[in-house]
């Protein structure tokens, strides 16, 4: 083959480099629509920090309390993957079951950018469900696993200050010294302090129960119940130490009561020996200045605040102690009225309802009817009329029952803040 020249070579090659050299319009043309091409896909592009990005995944949750996993997988878990499969974009359904709780996870196909119509459509489905066994439920739909959290605040109650505290030991001490007017010997008082909420009645049960206990065990000798606005303890004669008193008051707790029975918002027992004493030791064991229950609304106040600011887009709260009002009878002083247990269930249910009670024409104007019977507290609960007496007086709830308003028990959820204070101790 003969020898090329440059000339030669230049003219017979062709690539993409000589051809817009050539052909410089289409050159020109090319590069301008390559930088509008940029201009609008920056002007369109997602500006947001956290991009939206299109979960396809979506959980089922279904407590069963005290069922083990077997029977909640025979039971719950299949009939949920039932029903989550009649939605046509579901792909995949795969389930975990533990004792107590059901978990179910269902996963759209590929491709899908609008989720929030395909997973209310599932969510509607399994709230449609009404034969799932007795006690099981209620199904939870969690759908939201794209929301990133962009702030948490945690509120925490700061301690009861030494004005509240001095107040309150001014009245333990009173109430001591009035106890002990006329009594010698090396007597020491276990006091246990409340806050205002809880109802005296609540907490003088277990008070009397440790009483006779103590007594027993020979912890206490003359002892005496120790009641007051807010405090409740057990003075008495004794030759234990300080620490001693209080691990076998634990000690009864543990083994008699629950430590759940113990209200949240108390504090810490206190041994007062020398009524001289008590604000120095009420102040070691000072409690929280707000309850759980004032934490609560602050919170909900936090969230309808937040609520109404635009980028805000959901808010939720963790930790919040619910409360429930307690019955607590005895078996044989409802049996001796002749008053059956279920019996009791079936008026309260019946008495605590919101039907509506029609609409009335009126000269010629449409007068709703509200029929009352809603509890709005714990006290209208006392006023249900169960039945009568041999004597044919009424026979009303709260001569058959104690009724207390309280905190969940047991406790879900009890969260405790801890911080370094400028010495660096926590």
């Amino acid at each position: 083959m003969a020898h090329l020249d440059d000339a030669a070579l230049i003219s017979r090659t062709r690539n993409t480099a000589r051809y817009f050299t050539e052909q410089r319009q289409i050159a020109w043309v090319a590069l301008v629509g390559t930088i509008l091409w940029g201009i609008i896909g920056f002007l369109r592009m997602p500006q947001r920090k956290d991009p939206d990005i299109p979960v396809t995944v979506a959980m089922v949750v279904t407590p069963w309390p005290g069922m083990d996993a077997e029977r909640i997988e025979e039971r719950v878990t299949r009939r949920i993957e039932e029903v989550a499969a009649e939605n046509a974009q579901v792909q995949t359904i795969y389930s975990t079951t533990r004792t107590g709780v059901s978990y179910v996870y269902v996963e759209l196909k590929e491709g899908i950018t609008e989720t929030g119509q395909i997973f209310d459509d599932i969510g509607l489905r399994l709230a449609a469900i009404d034969d799932l066994p007795d006690g099981a439920g209620p199904v939870q739909f969690i759908k939201d696993f794209g929301s990133t959290a962009a702030l948490m605040l945690t509120v925490a109650s700061p301690r009861m200050d030494e004005v509240q505290v001095s107040l309150r030991a001014d009245q333990v001490r009173s109430a001591i010294e009035q106890l002990r007017a006329g009594t010698q010997g090396d007597r020491a008082a276990l006091v246990y302090t409340f806050p205002g909420s809880v109802p005296a009645a609540s907490v003088a049960r277990p008070a009397l129960l440790y009483l006779a206990h103590a007594v027993e065990e020979g912890v206490f000798r003359e002892a005496r119940l120790l009641q007051g606005p807010q405090f409740i303890g057990v003075d008495g004669l004794t030759d234990l130490a300080d620490s001693a008193i209080i691990q076998h008051a634990r000690r009864f707790v543990d083994e008699r009561l629950r430590v759940a029975e113990l209200h949240p918002d108390a504090w810490a027992p206190a041994v007062i020996r020398d009524p001289a004493d008590t604000r120095e030791r009420l102040l070691a064991v000072a409690g929280d200045k707000y309850s759980y229950a004032e934490l609560e609304q602050f919170t909900d106040l936090m969230k309808r605040t937040f609520q109404t600011v635009k980028p805000v887009s959901k808010v939720d709260r963790a930790g919040v102690l619910d409360q429930q009002v307690t019955l607590s009878f005895s078996q044989e002083r409802i049996a001796s009225y002749g008053v059956p247990m279920g019996q009791l269930r079936d008026i309260l249910r019946s008495r605590n309802t919101a039907l509506s009670g029609g609409v009335m024409d009126v000269a010629g104007r449409s007068v709703a009817l509200n029929p009352t019977g809603e509890f709005q507290d714990e006290r209208e609960i006392g006023g249900v009329i169960i039945g009568a007496s041999n004597s044919g007086a009424p026979l009303y709830l709260r001569d058959l029952v104690d009724i207390d308003r309280g905190y969940q028990s047991p406790a879900r959820y009890l969260n405790f803040y801890g911080w370094a204070d400028s010495a660096g101790h926590w």
